[in-house]
């Protein structure tokens, strides 16, 4: 079964960009990209700008979940790729309101790196009208698929709030 990302604890102000760019077509009206697709189908039902605000406010009343870590990587490496990051998402991967750059540090990794990779494809943040996406598609055109591996696991490892859960293994007793 398919799920979307774990949202719980983003800022007000990321959700609201988002679900006003979903209701703008900017976002969710690429057949290719089909969660974005069914985001897109989902978002219809809010009715204004006023029931965008109170949907975003209570995620962002949300505190931000543990998850576990998926994706493999080099953190070490990651750290250093990082470093073109923080600029705009924030040494902390905290955010950055003034640049409309949403927060990294709570969100799963897995969806980070789908992110990611739909960016670089050209999936997500080719639309005329998304600045903040046709920015972030051209800073990944230089990474690899190593590259964003390593940096989603090192943002998930080093810069999540809360810590990620521990591994279980299989057949371990709960």
């Amino acid at each position: 079964m398919q799920r979307g990302p774990i949202i719980d604890g983003l800022p007000a102000w990321t959700v609201e960009l988002q679900l006003k760019k979903f209701r703008d077509h900017i976002r969710g009206s690429n057949p290719a990209n089909k969660s974005e697709l069914l985001m897109g189908a989902g978002e219809s039902i809010l009715q204004d700008d006023e029931e965008i605000r109170r949907v975003a406010e209570h995620i962002a009343s949300l505190p931000p979940q543990a998850h576990l870590l998926t994706v493999r990587g080099d953190k070490n490496r990651g750290k250093l790729i990082y470093l073109q990051c923080a600029n705009c998402h924030g040494f902390k991967g905290e955010g950055k309101l003034e640049s409309k750059s949403p927060p990294l540090n709570t969100l799963e990794d897995w969806f980070q790196l789908d992110q990611l990779r739909k960016f670089k494809s050209g999936l997500r943040g080719k639309h005329p009208q998304d600045a903040e996406g046709n920015a972030m598609r051209l800073a990944v055109q230089g990474l690899s698929d190593d590259d964003l591996k390593n940096v989603t696991r090192y943002i998930a490892e080093d810069l999540a709030k809360p810590k990620p859960l521990p591994k279980r293994e299989p057949g371990a007793k709960k």
